[in-house]
């Protein structure tokens, strides 16, 4: 019998998501996954979240504003 492409168990979907992948020291990895562990969440959902957060606390368009630069006029 072939499967007819529905789930059961598990967590339902969170929807549609990209991989976005970096490196960290190696002891604030350790650090991460033991806070990972005692929070009981995945890392991957412990700095989604986070960057999710952050990502709250940024204006956009401030950022990308170029700050005029301080030049001198000549004459």
């Amino acid at each position: 019998m072939t499967g007819t492409g529905h789930r059961t168990g598990g967590q339902p979907s969170k929807g549609e998501r990209k991989f976005v992948g970096f490196r960290l020291p190696a002891e604030q990895a350790k650090i991460l996954a033991e806070i990972s562990e005692a929070t009981n969440t995945t890392v991957t959902d412990l700095v989604a979240n986070w960057v999710i957060e952050r990502m709250g606390h940024e204006d956009l368009a401030e950022l990308r504003t170029q700050p005029e630069l301080p030049l001198q006029k000549i004459g």
